[in-house]
């Protein structure tokens, strides 16, 4: 079963529990090797606006583990790779998180610690740190992940 954008929606305005939205994160993914992964999902029709406030509410949910940290990582990818969420670009904080949580094998892993630490990023509790990597360190690092998303209502 594909991952729908607008249970992801729903869920963040409250129109549906996180439940709904559980059983779908975990049928999304197929892993079509060691590193690479399909990511099914179901685009929505209408632009969504995505605030700091709805990121804080899956982050709520995974630390309440109303989520698995899979899932966490699985919409954050969808999110990203949406072209109708709109996300605040100028939201430092917001958008670390989400790159955070779709690429835990290369950021931060998505342990109980770190999802606190991200949740004080979200309340501007505390600031995400400087990360610059040099070319050179980015030619070290091998592939390690390749999620891809495949839309299932095209």
């Amino acid at each position: 079963m594909p991952l729908s954008e607008d249970t992801v929606r729903r869920y963040l305005v409250g129109e549906v529990p996180i439940e709904v939205l559980a059983v779908e994160l975990s049928s999304a993914v197929i892993r079509k090797s060691s590193i690479e992964t399909e990511i099914m999902i179901d685009d929505m029709q209408d632009d969504f606006n995505l605030t700091r406030n709805h990121v804080l509410k899956l982050c709520d949910a995974a630390i309440e583990n109303r989520i698995s940290t899979s899932g966490l990582n699985t919409v954050a990818f969808a999110i990203i790779a949406s072209e109708r969420f709109q996300l605040d670009g100028d939201d430092e904080p917001m958008m670390e998180v989400l790159y955070d949580w779709s690429a835990p094998e290369i950021n931060f892993p998505l342990t109980p610690a770190n999802l606190k630490m991200h949740r004080r990023w979200l309340t501007g509790e505390a600031q995400p740190p400087k990360r610059e990597w040099s070319i050179s360190e980015r030619q070290k690092r091998r592939l390690v992940s390749m999620p891809r998303k495949v839309r299932t209502n095209c």
